[in-house]
């Protein structure tokens, strides 16, 4: 399938897609190299986070001002620094629901073709926090995220001169925020008290040595995962992990954000 940005980003190559299946796999986004070889290149220090995960379908160029990356619908889309929400909400100009965040030096990144967003207008966020799902809302025809980055001075730039470097062509997979671990969370080496599936993630409640932990595991990226000291709660289960809360309540996971629920999903 290819996706196509037009208007305001006009796409003028090939997009690659990744796999839905449980074990995501990256279809190169250019046909013709190999995917051992970089496609684009970090140009200087990384100030940014990378928003999603995903492949990079395409880069900066004249007709189009961010870089797009692909990936499956729904995939968890973060700040790449800290901000304020100036903008969220339907974008005129193709991107569809999109984000603009505002940041301590006075540039902004900005965020399109979403699916669902988590934040609004005015919202302070945090690097790394969830602002959206990847949609393909806008001037698209498939899912991906296109990201822009405007200096303090409003001029456009390359997303890709403070992003971190490729590897091997990729995206780099960010090691999940977990705690220490008496053995792999995947699989609980003490007794498994609960486990169930959403659409998106598998979900665990492990005992060790009487104490609780929570464990969520993407399907689509199986190395985003989470494992986190657990506790009853009168619903279920709950963990704690700064701002957010895991919260397995009857037939559905929540994460709530904030005292907001920014996903549901109904246990399979």
């Amino acid at each position: 399938m290819k996706a196509t940005t037009m208007g305001r980003s006009l796409m003028v190559s090939g997009l690659g897609v990744l796999s839905m299946a449980a074990m995501a796999v990256a279809i190169p986004a250019w046909q013709g190299i190999p995917p051992t070889e970089p496609i684009f290149v970090a140009q200087s220090v990384p100030t940014l986070r990378w928003p999603t995960y995903g492949n990079l379908s395409q880069g900066f160029h004249d007709y189009h001002e961010g870089i797009d990356i692909a990936g499956p619908a729904g995939t968890a889309i973060v700040a790449a620094q800290a901000g304020q929400v100036i903008q969220a909400g339907w974008d005129d100009w193709g991107l569809g629901n999109a984000i603009t965040l505002e940041h301590p030096d006075g540039s902004r990144t900005v965020y399109g073709h979403n699916e669902t967003l988590y934040v609004q207008s005015g919202d302070w966020v945090k690097r790394g926090d969830i602002i959206a799902e990847m949609g393909s809302t806008g001037n698209s025809t498939g899912p991906h995220l296109h990201f822009e980055y405007y200096s303090p001075q409003n001029q456009v730039v390359d997303p890709l001169r403070y992003l971190p470097a490729l590897v091997a062509g990729e995206i780099p997979v960010f090691q999940p925020q977990v705690t220490e671990t008496p053995s792999n969370a995947a699989d609980c080496s003490g007794t498994t008290v609960f486990a169930q599936e959403t659409r998106n993630y598998r979900i665990q409640i492990c005992e060790v040595s009487r104490q609780l932990y929570y464990f969520g595991q993407s399907k689509a990226i199986p190395t985003d995962a989470i494992w986190l000291p657990a506790e009853p709660s009168p619903e279920g289960y709950q963990a704690i992990n700064g701002d957010y809360i895991y919260q397995v309540a009857g037939d559905r996971l929540q994460v709530w954000h904030q005292n907001r629920v920014i996903r549901s999903e109904q246990f399979l």
